[in-house]
Protein backbone atom coordinates (compact mmCIF):
# COMPACT_ATOMS: atom_id res chain seq x y z
CA UNK A 1 0.00 0.00 0.00
CA UNK A 2 1.63 3.03 -1.46
CA UNK A 3 0.59 5.57 1.29
CA UNK A 4 1.93 3.42 4.17
CA UNK A 5 5.20 4.32 2.86
CA UNK A 6 5.49 7.65 3.95
CA UNK A 7 2.32 8.61 5.72
CA UNK A 8 3.34 7.25 9.25
CA UNK A 9 5.77 10.20 10.13
CA UNK A 10 3.84 12.87 8.54
CA UNK A 11 0.60 12.35 10.14
CA UNK A 12 1.75 11.89 13.20
CA UNK A 13 3.57 14.95 12.83
CA UNK A 14 0.50 16.71 11.80
CA UNK A 15 -1.64 15.70 14.58
CA UNK A 16 0.61 15.50 17.32
CA UNK A 17 1.83 19.39 16.15
CA UNK A 18 -0.86 21.21 18.79
CA UNK A 19 -0.47 18.84 21.17
CA UNK A 20 3.12 19.58 21.68
CA UNK A 21 2.71 23.58 21.61
CA UNK A 22 0.50 22.92 24.78
CA UNK A 23 3.71 21.49 26.54
CA UNK A 24 5.67 24.59 25.12
CA UNK A 25 3.79 27.37 25.93
CA UNK A 26 3.34 25.98 29.63
CA UNK A 27 7.19 25.58 29.17
CA UNK A 28 8.25 29.20 27.92
CA UNK A 29 5.65 30.98 27.80
CA UNK A 30 3.29 31.78 24.68
CA UNK A 31 6.11 34.32 23.30
CA UNK A 32 8.62 31.57 23.67
CA UNK A 33 6.27 28.98 21.48
CA UNK A 34 5.43 31.40 19.12
CA UNK A 35 9.43 32.23 18.72
CA UNK A 36 10.24 28.37 18.14
CA UNK A 37 7.88 27.79 15.95
CA UNK A 38 9.09 30.70 13.90
CA UNK A 39 12.71 29.48 14.21
CA UNK A 40 10.96 26.12 12.84
CA UNK A 41 9.56 27.34 9.82
CA UNK A 42 13.15 29.11 8.82
CA UNK A 43 14.69 25.19 9.59
CA UNK A 44 11.87 23.53 7.31
CA UNK A 45 12.93 25.96 4.61
CA UNK A 46 16.09 25.39 4.31
CA UNK A 47 15.76 21.92 4.20
CA UNK A 48 13.29 22.22 1.35
CA UNK A 49 15.94 24.70 -0.49
CA UNK A 50 19.01 22.18 0.00
CA UNK A 51 17.01 19.10 -1.82
CA UNK A 52 18.28 18.72 -5.04
CA UNK A 53 16.95 16.38 -7.62
CA UNK A 54 16.72 17.89 -11.33
CA UNK A 55 13.40 17.56 -13.01
CA UNK A 56 12.42 17.81 -16.86
CA UNK A 57 10.83 21.33 -17.73
CA UNK A 58 7.29 20.66 -18.28
CA UNK A 59 5.65 19.80 -22.07
CA UNK A 60 4.81 23.38 -23.61
CA UNK A 61 1.05 22.03 -24.11
CA UNK A 62 1.39 21.33 -20.14
CA UNK A 63 2.67 24.86 -18.73
CA UNK A 64 0.35 27.07 -17.27
CA UNK A 65 -2.76 24.73 -16.83
CA UNK A 66 -2.06 22.27 -13.67
CA UNK A 67 -4.60 23.62 -11.37
CA UNK A 68 -7.07 23.85 -13.99
CA UNK A 69 -6.09 20.58 -15.29
CA UNK A 70 -6.17 18.77 -12.05
CA UNK A 71 -9.79 20.70 -11.06
CA UNK A 72 -10.92 18.55 -14.08
CA UNK A 73 -9.54 15.30 -13.08
CA UNK A 74 -11.04 15.77 -9.76
CA UNK A 75 -14.27 17.28 -11.00
CA UNK A 76 -14.72 14.17 -13.12
CA UNK A 77 -13.81 11.68 -10.98
CA UNK A 78 -16.77 10.15 -8.44
CA UNK A 79 -14.06 9.15 -5.94
CA UNK A 80 -11.46 11.93 -6.25
CA UNK A 81 -14.50 14.50 -6.05
CA UNK A 82 -16.07 12.09 -2.53
CA UNK A 83 -11.98 12.06 -1.37
CA UNK A 84 -11.95 16.39 -1.84
CA UNK A 85 -15.38 16.88 -0.72
CA UNK A 86 -14.74 14.72 2.53
CA UNK A 87 -11.27 16.42 3.33
CA UNK A 88 -12.28 20.38 2.71
CA UNK A 89 -15.55 19.86 4.97
CA UNK A 90 -13.27 17.65 7.67
CA UNK A 91 -10.28 20.62 7.41
CA UNK A 92 -12.33 23.55 7.82
CA UNK A 93 -14.26 21.81 10.93
CA UNK A 94 -11.14 20.47 12.35
CA UNK A 95 -10.34 24.46 12.40
CA UNK A 96 -13.95 25.53 13.66
CA UNK A 97 -13.24 22.91 16.48
CA UNK A 98 -9.24 23.88 17.25
CA UNK A 99 -9.96 27.38 17.76
CA UNK A 100 -12.97 26.11 20.15
CA UNK A 101 -11.44 23.70 22.27
CA UNK A 102 -8.40 25.71 23.11
CA UNK A 103 -11.08 28.06 24.76
CA UNK A 104 -13.38 25.74 25.91
CA UNK A 105 -10.47 23.37 28.06
CA UNK A 106 -8.14 25.79 29.08
CA UNK A 107 -10.11 28.58 30.07
CA UNK A 108 -13.72 27.49 31.22
CA UNK A 109 -12.56 23.80 32.16
CA UNK A 110 -9.28 24.18 33.91
CA UNK A 111 -7.25 22.29 32.06
CA UNK A 112 -3.31 23.80 32.26
CA UNK A 113 -1.30 24.57 28.70
CA UNK A 114 0.48 21.30 29.71
CA UNK A 115 -2.08 19.03 30.58
CA UNK A 116 -4.03 20.18 27.57
CA UNK A 117 -0.65 19.76 25.29
CA UNK A 118 -0.45 15.89 26.93
CA UNK A 119 -3.80 15.17 25.77
CA UNK A 120 -4.09 16.55 22.48
CA UNK A 121 -0.64 14.81 21.78
CA UNK A 122 -2.16 11.46 22.43
CA UNK A 123 -3.74 11.80 18.78
CA UNK A 124 -0.74 11.64 17.33
CA UNK A 125 0.28 8.13 18.88
CA UNK A 126 -2.88 6.97 17.80
CA UNK A 127 -2.23 8.40 14.46
CA UNK A 128 1.17 6.71 13.97
CA UNK A 129 -0.38 3.51 15.26
CA UNK A 130 -3.44 3.82 12.34
CA UNK A 131 -1.62 4.18 9.59
CA UNK A 132 0.68 0.98 10.91
CA UNK A 133 -3.03 -1.17 10.86
CA UNK A 134 -4.41 0.12 7.48
CA UNK A 135 -3.01 -2.21 4.84
CA UNK A 136 -4.48 -5.01 7.72
CA UNK A 137 -7.51 -3.01 7.88
CA UNK A 138 -7.92 -2.56 4.28
CA UNK A 139 -7.03 -5.96 3.26
CA UNK A 140 -9.98 -8.12 6.13
CA UNK A 141 -12.70 -5.23 5.35
CA UNK A 142 -12.42 -4.24 1.89
CA UNK A 143 -10.69 -0.52 0.88
CA UNK A 144 -14.24 0.99 1.29
CA UNK A 145 -15.59 -0.12 4.13
CA UNK A 146 -12.05 0.18 5.81
CA UNK A 147 -12.41 4.11 4.92
CA UNK A 148 -15.83 3.71 6.46
CA UNK A 149 -14.84 2.41 9.54
CA UNK A 150 -11.56 4.49 9.98
CA UNK A 151 -13.99 7.59 9.15
CA UNK A 152 -16.45 6.26 12.26
CA UNK A 153 -13.31 6.49 14.70
CA UNK A 154 -12.13 9.99 12.71
CA UNK A 155 -15.28 12.12 12.16
CA UNK A 156 -17.40 10.19 14.96
CA UNK A 157 -15.60 9.72 18.16
CA UNK A 158 -14.67 13.94 18.87
CA UNK A 159 -18.83 14.13 19.38
CA UNK A 160 -18.00 13.29 23.04
CA UNK A 161 -16.30 16.07 23.35
CA UNK A 162 -18.53 18.50 24.25
CA UNK A 163 -20.15 16.22 26.41
CA UNK A 164 -16.55 15.00 28.58
CA UNK A 165 -17.55 15.79 32.27
CA UNK A 166 -15.25 17.11 35.52
CA UNK A 167 -12.58 19.84 35.29
CA UNK A 168 -8.75 19.41 35.31
CA UNK A 169 -6.99 16.18 35.17
CA UNK A 170 -10.06 14.25 35.11
CA UNK A 171 -11.24 16.11 31.86
CA UNK A 172 -7.35 15.68 30.19
CA UNK A 173 -7.81 11.99 30.57
CA UNK A 174 -11.36 11.69 29.18
CA UNK A 175 -10.45 14.26 25.96
CA UNK A 176 -7.08 11.85 25.47
CA UNK A 177 -9.08 8.84 24.90
CA UNK A 178 -10.99 10.43 22.61
CA UNK A 179 -7.93 11.98 20.74
CA UNK A 180 -6.20 8.71 20.91
CA UNK A 181 -9.54 6.82 19.28
CA UNK A 182 -9.93 9.62 16.86
CA UNK A 183 -6.33 10.01 16.26
CA UNK A 184 -6.01 6.22 14.90
CA UNK A 185 -8.95 6.10 12.38
CA UNK A 186 -7.42 9.39 10.89
CA UNK A 187 -3.89 8.04 10.40
CA UNK A 188 -5.85 4.98 8.77
CA UNK A 189 -7.73 7.45 6.81
CA UNK A 190 -4.78 9.27 6.04
CA UNK A 191 -3.32 6.34 4.43
CA UNK A 192 -6.19 4.94 2.29
CA UNK A 193 -7.03 8.33 1.08
CA UNK A 194 -3.43 8.75 -0.25
CA UNK A 195 -3.01 5.19 -2.03
CA UNK A 196 -6.62 5.49 -3.59
CA UNK A 197 -5.48 9.13 -4.93
CA UNK A 198 -2.19 7.60 -6.48
CA UNK A 199 -4.36 5.09 -7.84
CA UNK A 200 -7.40 6.49 -9.26
CA UNK A 201 -5.11 9.83 -10.51
CA UNK A 202 -4.78 9.22 -14.70
CA UNK A 203 -1.31 8.30 -15.45
CA UNK A 204 1.31 11.49 -15.70
CA UNK A 205 -1.69 13.55 -14.05
CA UNK A 206 -1.12 12.84 -10.62
CA UNK A 207 0.79 15.89 -9.94
CA UNK A 208 -1.84 18.09 -11.43
CA UNK A 209 -4.92 15.91 -9.48
CA UNK A 210 -2.81 16.59 -6.25
CA UNK A 211 -2.01 20.25 -6.56
CA UNK A 212 -6.31 20.89 -7.58
CA UNK A 213 -7.04 18.28 -4.78
CA UNK A 214 -4.92 20.58 -1.84
CA UNK A 215 -6.17 23.86 -3.60
CA UNK A 216 -9.50 22.52 -1.82
CA UNK A 217 -8.73 21.13 0.92
CA UNK A 218 -6.08 23.98 2.09
CA UNK A 219 -8.39 26.71 0.97
CA UNK A 220 -10.56 25.89 3.75
CA UNK A 221 -8.37 25.89 6.81
CA UNK A 222 -8.61 29.90 7.03
CA UNK A 223 -12.46 29.91 6.18
CA UNK A 224 -13.04 27.24 9.19
CA UNK A 225 -10.56 29.88 11.40
CA UNK A 226 -12.50 32.42 10.62
CA UNK A 227 -16.11 30.45 11.40
CA UNK A 228 -14.27 29.17 14.86
CA UNK A 229 -13.99 32.73 15.84
CA UNK A 230 -17.61 34.00 14.91
CA UNK A 231 -19.24 30.71 16.49
CA UNK A 232 -17.04 30.64 19.79
CA UNK A 233 -17.48 35.01 20.20
CA UNK A 234 -21.27 34.32 19.23
CA UNK A 235 -22.02 31.31 21.25
CA UNK A 236 -19.78 30.17 23.54
CA UNK A 237 -16.69 28.11 23.38
CA UNK A 238 -18.80 25.08 24.07
CA UNK A 239 -21.11 25.50 21.16
CA UNK A 240 -17.81 26.13 18.97
CA UNK A 241 -17.15 22.66 19.67
CA UNK A 242 -20.57 21.28 19.29
CA UNK A 243 -20.75 22.75 15.72
CA UNK A 244 -16.96 21.85 14.66
CA UNK A 245 -17.13 17.92 16.05
CA UNK A 246 -20.65 18.05 14.03
CA UNK A 247 -18.57 19.27 10.93
CA UNK A 248 -16.39 16.19 10.79
CA UNK A 249 -19.63 13.94 11.02
CA UNK A 250 -20.64 15.81 7.99
CA UNK A 251 -17.48 15.52 6.21
CA UNK A 252 -17.68 11.60 6.09
CA UNK A 253 -21.00 11.61 4.28
CA UNK A 254 -19.33 11.68 0.86
CA UNK A 255 -17.34 8.60 1.58
CA UNK A 256 -19.99 6.63 2.72
CA UNK A 257 -21.69 6.50 -0.57
CA UNK A 258 -21.99 3.39 -2.26
CA UNK A 259 -19.90 4.05 -5.38
CA UNK A 260 -17.00 4.48 -2.28
CA UNK A 261 -18.13 1.73 -0.02
CA UNK A 262 -17.87 -1.19 -2.22
CA UNK A 263 -14.31 -0.44 -3.29
CA UNK A 264 -12.25 -3.62 -2.54
CA UNK A 265 -9.00 -3.07 -3.53
CA UNK A 266 -7.95 0.22 -4.97
CA UNK A 267 -7.26 -0.50 -8.75
CA UNK A 268 -10.98 -0.81 -8.34
CA UNK A 269 -11.61 2.92 -8.16
CA UNK A 270 -9.30 3.35 -11.05
CA UNK A 271 -11.33 4.70 -14.27
CA UNK A 272 -10.09 2.80 -17.27
CA UNK A 273 -8.27 5.26 -19.56
CA UNK A 274 -10.19 5.81 -23.25
CA UNK A 275 -8.69 3.54 -25.79
CA UNK A 276 -7.43 4.53 -29.18
CA UNK A 277 -9.77 4.09 -32.31
CA UNK A 278 -9.03 1.54 -34.62
CA UNK A 279 -7.32 2.23 -37.49
CA UNK A 280 -7.68 1.12 -41.23
CA UNK A 281 -5.07 0.17 -43.73
CA UNK A 282 -5.17 3.16 -44.92
CA UNK A 283 -4.53 4.94 -41.76
CA UNK A 284 -7.42 6.38 -40.83
CA UNK A 285 -10.37 5.66 -38.32
CA UNK A 286 -13.14 3.82 -39.34
CA UNK A 287 -16.63 5.72 -39.28
CA UNK A 288 -18.94 3.86 -36.37
CA UNK A 289 -22.12 2.89 -37.85
CA UNK A 290 -24.97 4.36 -36.23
Amino acid sequence: MRGARFEPGSTAAQVAGPGLAGGLVQLVGPAGAIAVDAVSYLLSALGVAAARRPEPPPAPSEAGVGILAGLRQLAGNPVLRALTGHAATYNAAAQILTVNLVVYAVADRGLTPGAFGLALSAAGVGAFAGTMLAPRLAARLGYGRAFAAALGLSCGTPLLIALLPGTGNTLAVGLAAVQLTSGTGLGVANVLSVTLRQVVAPAGALTRTNAGYRLFIYGTLPLGSAAGGVLGSAFGSRAGVAVGTAGLVVSALPMLARRVRSIIRPEDAAVPEPTAPAQSESGLAEAGSR
